[in-house]
């Protein structure tokens, strides 16, 4: 994702069947990643789109367009971040991983990167949805029936039960505009981001394609990866695009001011016939909350507070938050600002609000 304090920061993990344990060489790896993207044909992963430089960096330096350059906190997350004037990606890497995998999640990056130089406006406040976002069982309800629909489509698609998931959606963001515009906001920045990772992957390695889509639409029909919603928007968002596209239902290669899973939904009739009910959706959602509070509680316990006093919250890795009662629970990092400036502490950590986004306290976790 974008460094972009407003809305947090992505460290999105490798799946650890991916990983290859190995002596780590940034310069080494950073030429085999280049090699792969220099032979990528760009114009059909999205039009217009055109590779930036990227950067591989771990605790200790940092190798960056051909050397080594000394790494200083604007090095932060697997991210995009406007370096020395032009927008760069960059992926933090302490150990080998599948390269073709890699590149992938670099293309992501860059992506973000072409998403800001086009003044992408469509970015969801990530900070304020963690707070705002409910998990309403009505709403998730529906929402897994959407999923298993985006999965029967993508197997056989049928114009009729296309109808009904735009129906869905459009019952969901009359009933619960807040949860969609978010989703839809994650899908449009994350998801497209995604489906040109995917696309990179079909040029690459086809198996490997092959192999992605089928564990997304295996997770985003799983009730339980609804929680947090923030990740599953990504698979969402990629295998809603990608269906758009093989079947040339919207046109989608463009900048505006609507999110493509918003606008797609003018002159959808409103869903009229009985909403989909899952019951063990109360218990996922109790569930949810009462694995966050033990955290909190613990860390609480645990009395290792790391910062005290009243301090603005710049940004966290939002890809994994979690929030329960003005507790923040946020792994990786923590940005926030101390006087003129800003201030990075590394770690997992349960963040206590006093009021909005004002830092009262930080327990480590």
């Amino acid at each position: 994702m974008p460094l972009t304090y407003s809305t947090g920061l992505n460290r999105a993990p490798i799946p650890n069947n991916l990983k290859r344990e190995k002596p780590m060489n940034l310069k080494r790896t950073y030429y085999e990643l280049k090699a792969i993207i220099d032979n990528l044909d760009f114009s059909s992963l999205w039009t217009g789109f055109k590779p930036l430089k990227f950067a591989l960096y771990n605790d200790e330096e940092c190798f960056f367009n051909g050397q080594f350059i000394p790494k200083t906190d604007a090095f932060i997350a697997n991210t995009s971040i406007q370096y020395e004037g032009e927008y760069i990606a960059i992926w933090y890497l302490t150990q080998e991983v599948d390269m073709d995998i890699l590149a992938s999640k670099i293309i992501h990056e860059m992506f973000h990167g072409f998403q800001m130089l086009h003044q992408e406006s469509r970015f969801p406040d990530d900070l304020e949805a963690l707070i705002t976002y409910e998990y309403s069982k009505d709403n998730l309800s529906i929402k897994l029936t959407e999923n298993n629909l985006i999965k029967q489509l993508l197997k056989d698609f049928d114009p009729g039960q296309f109808n009904k998931l735009l129906y869905l959606r459009h019952y969901r963001l009359l009933h619960f505009p807040f949860e969609y515009l978010y989703e839809s906001a994650v899908e449009q920045i994350e998801g497209t981001a995604s489906f040109v990772e995917l696309n990179t992957l079909l040029q690459i390695a086809p198996d490997k394609y092959r192999q992605q889509i089928k564990e997304m639409v295996s997770k985003i029909t799983e009730p339980s990866n609804l929680f947090p919603i923030r990740i599953i928007s990504y698979s969402i968002g990629a295998l809603i695009f990608l269906l758009l596209k093989k079947h040339q239902l919207y046109s989608f290669e463009f900048f505006s001011d609507e999110t493509i899973t918003t606008s797609m939904l003018k002159g959808s009739p409103i869903y009229s016939d009985a909403l989909p009910i899952f019951p063990e959706m109360t218990n996922l959602v109790d569930t949810y909350f009462s694995e966050s509070a033990l955290i909190i509680e613990a860390a609480l316990s645990k009395d290792c507070c790391v910062l005290s006093g009243n301090y603005k919250l710049l940004g966290l890795n939002v890809y994994d938050a979690k929030y329960y009662k003005g507790h923040i629970i946020s792994t990786h990092f923590l940005m926030y600002q101390d006087g003129e400036s800003s201030a990075v502490i590394k770690g997992d950590f349960v963040i206590c609000l006093s009021s909005g986004k004002t830092i009262q306290k930080v327990y480590k976790i």
